[in-house]
């Protein structure tokens, strides 16, 4: 099984918080996680720093946990999974493609103010040179789904459309379950 999740950050950023606002939803980041064969839950995450692999517990020291969506999967197509994450783990981060979101949030927007119908694309696409987080873990996604390569439209998603992906494609877990990963325990 391969999980992508949903999370913000523990303390004030920014350029989380920025994210959140111009997206409308309750979290600003998109990870990957899984458990390997001796039982450890790694997360794979592309941010400012490139594509980084880390212990779930170094994660969650900086991260809430909002949603988990649950891919399953065989063996080999987690592997495969697996296999791509270790793959990316040199590619930088997006920056541009960052930018390139935020044209398109606002275009779209402005357009449909004066009643136009045309949607703008993400005009800073590069392929699969850099990675953002939606991007990321959408890839993993489709992979774990058993397509082997993601669409070409796919540096268009953003945080909003990576949930709808996730909420289509795989299953969401309680908000106890949550609950529980963040060390919240409700009586």
């Amino acid at each position: 099984m391969i999980a992508v999740g949903e999370s913000r950050q523990k303390k004030f950023k920014l350029f989380s918080r920025l994210t959140e606002l111009v997206e409308g939803v309750g979290h600003s980041h998109i990870f990957v996680t899984w458990k390997d064969s001796l039982g450890l839950r790694w997360v794979a995450e592309a941010r400012g720093s490139g594509i980084r692999v880390v212990s779930n517990v170094e994660f969650k020291r900086d991260n809430e946990v909002i949603n988990v969506y649950h891919y399953i999967c065989d063996d080999e197509k987690r592997d495969a999974c697996i296999k791509y994450i270790w793959q990316e783990s040199p590619k930088s981060y997006g920056f541009l493609q960052i930018l390139g979101l935020l044209y398109m949030r606002v275009a779209n927007y402005i357009t449909r103010i004066f009643g136009g119908i045309n949607r703008h694309n993400n005009p800073f696409r590069d392929g699969d040179h850099s990675q953002i987080c939606c991007e990321f873990g959408l890839n993993v996604a489709h992979i774990a789904l058993g397509e082997e390569s993601a669409p070409d439209h796919l540096e268009n998603f953003g945080l909003i459309e990576t949930r709808q992906f996730n909420k289509m494609y795989a299953k969401q877990q309680p908000q106890d379950l949550i609950d529980r990963i963040n060390g919240v325990f409700r009586c």
